[in-house]
């Protein structure tokens, strides 16, 4: 994921993911408190510095709004 930049307006944060053929297969949104909340929690220099966040992190402080059919998620 790309930098967020907590200074600029949003009211959500959108990560598409995409299969190896460049094809949306899941989309996830985060509330812009969330991704304040989780980008400025101690314990990170990518988080707190660069505005970094890991997929994983994003997945659990957001939630799936749009799913492929027919796709076998490949790790649970």
């Amino acid at each position: 994921m790309g930098k967020i930049d907590i200074a600029s307006k949003f009211d959500a944060v959108l990560l598409v993911l995409l299969d190896q053929c460049f094809e949306a297969t899941q989309i996830y949104e985060a509330e812009r408190d969330a991704v304040i909340a989780a980008l400025v929690r101690p314990g990170s220099k990518a988080r707190n510095r660069r505005g970094a966040m890991s997929v994983s992190l994003f997945k659990k402080i957001g939630r799936m709004v749009w799913e492929r059919d027919g796709i076998t998620p490949l790790n649970g």
